[in-house]
């Protein structure tokens, strides 16, 4: 204990200099940052009953950041590797304040997958996924139910397609109302890139406000608008040429591309689940991604 009072007595001497007034600010945002930190903690711990979960082995973490320190390192899985030679197959592992198990046995990781499968389909939904694919509503980050089960079946169709067969047109192609900066390549290049980026929100959820302060939730929403602002076009240019087209032209299924035969499921209502102009836009933007990655 007094070990800790030196520390933070060391920590706040720069901030106590009443000489200079200009320190003040400084030392309250210093103050509202730990707050931050520690007392969702402090309300956590005293909410939590005796009853203690059945957990996996785990090695020790440090307070806020869990165990990242232990994946230090160019290759987080060598370290992971490591971890799990000494605490077991299955390992508890906390990354800032996000639960983590971590399964390196081939037996425990086929028993997840096959035998419990239902209970373990569901992927984490991060912060760039959630802005970028519609809430999660795409076939790749929507939780376990019935849009899953059109998993096989959409992705039967798109394995023999390209851009051009999706939308009917190259995937590099430019379109004049929407900018040059923002063709269909580039957008998928941002979305690929962005996809993968760190938010500090999901590892420290009560720090997400720093996502918005270093820029990264704007950059991600300005991905998503333009986007939307090209699907929502692909959508309306189809909807508008099926009903521009006779019925001789109509049955020719040769000259469709894949957001026709979509929205031609979609409108008799043919895919087994009721699906929403997200969820359209969202599968076509996996299609296109998944071509040109």
């Amino acid at each position: 204990m007094a070990l800790l009072s030196l520390l933070m007595k060391q920590l706040l001497q720069p901030f106590m200099d009443t000489s200079e007034i200009y320190n003040l600010p400084l030392f309250i945002s210093f103050l509202l940052l730990i707050l931050s930190l520690t007392l969702p903690r402090l309300l956590k711990t005293t909410r939590r009953s005796s009853d203690h979960l059945n957990l996996p082995p785990s090695p020790p973490k440090l307070p806020i950041l869990g165990n990242l320190h232990q994946l230090l390192g160019i290759l987080p899985h060598i370290s992971l590797k490591a971890l799990s030679e000494r605490y077991g197959p299955l390992t508890f592992v906390s990354f800032g304040n996000s639960p983590t198990l971590v399964v390196s046995s081939v037996e425990l990781a086929s028993e997840m997958i096959k035998t419990h499968d239902t209970v373990f389909s569901n992927r984490a939904k991060t912060t760039a996924a959630n802005i970028l694919l519609h809430e999660c509503r795409d076939i790749a980050f929507t939780n376990y139910g019935g849009l899953l089960n059109l998993t096989e079946m959409l992705l039967a169709v798109s394995n023999n397609i390209v851009s051009r067969c999706v939308i009917g047109r190259k995937a590099d192609e430019e379109e004049e109302n929407i900018g040059k900066s923002n063709k269909y390549g580039e957008l998928l290049r941002r979305l690929e890139e962005q996809l993968a980026a760190f938010c500090i929100g999901d590892m420290f959820p009560s720090l997400g406000w720093l996502d918005d302060l270093s820029g990264l939730i704007g950059r991600l929403n300005a991905t998503a608008r333009a986007l939307d602002a090209l699907l929502d076009q692909v959508i309306e240019e189809h909807i508008n040429k099926v009903l521009s087209e006779s019925a001789d032209v109509d049955d020719q299924s040769d000259k469709k591309d894949f957001v026709d035969v979509l929205l031609h499921l979609w409108k008799d209502s043919m895919l087994g689940t009721e699906l929403s102009q997200d969820n359209l836009k969202a599968i076509i933007l996996v299609c296109l991604f998944l071509l040109t990655s």
